[in-house]
């Protein structure tokens, strides 16, 4: 792990101050160039990984308001087989498939910004190994993974916090979220 030089340092209270000032994309530019300096800074990884987990919340906030407004104008009739010829024809009107494609394309956005968080929050948990930041750096690359959808990263990433941290606080909490993880593959297999 690298400590904090007098070039980071900069960068961080510069991002911190654009960040304030709710110059984001200003702040991410910064950060990212604090990590060109310092590349084992964690505390630089969990800034920018900050950043872009408040970005994808945004993006979900926005997947939540087009299915709001798909449930909203839901006119398909009650029991009405979608799939039937008659179903079919009642939901391929073009308003219809214009909300579904709003959905698939903001389900695509949230899950590719948390998809990024989850990479960041990874390359953390890398540069940490061995140190106190590692078990936290792991619940948040796992917790980001599961935003992602990304199963995988999530039972790799709980997996080794277990590894790591068996006696942590929350150590409980991740074998729970784990164990449902795992049922839910094993369900998805079949």
């Amino acid at each position: 792990i690298q400590l904090p030089g007098k070039a980071d340092q900069v960068d961080l209270d510069l991002a911190g101050v654009q960040q304030a000032d709710k110059q984001e994309a200003n702040a991410l530019a910064t950060l990212q160039k604090a990590r060109a300096i310092a590349p084992n800074n964690v505390d630089v990884l969990n800034r920018i990984a900050a950043l872009q987990s408040a970005q994808a919340a945004r993006e979900g906030d926005n997947y939540n308001a087009v299915l709001a407004s798909i449930t909203a104008n839901d006119l398909t009739p009650p029991g009405l087989d979608t799939s039937s010829p008659i179903g079919q024809a009642l939901t391929s009107d073009p308003y219809t498939q214009a909300l579904q494609t709003r959905l698939s394309n903001a389900y695509a956005k949230v899950t590719g910004a948390y998809s990024k968080v989850a990479n960041t929050y990874k390359q953390a948990a890398q540069v940490a190994r061995g140190t106190a930041d590692e078990p936290n750096a792991l619940l948040q690359w796992a917790s980001a993974s599961q935003n992602a959808n990304d199963l995988t990263g999530a039972v790799t990433a709980y997996t080794r916090f277990l590894k790591v941290a068996p006696n942590n606080p929350n150590a409980a909490t991740v074998r729970q979220t784990l164990a449902q993880l795992t049922a839910s593959a094993r369900q998805g297999q079949r």
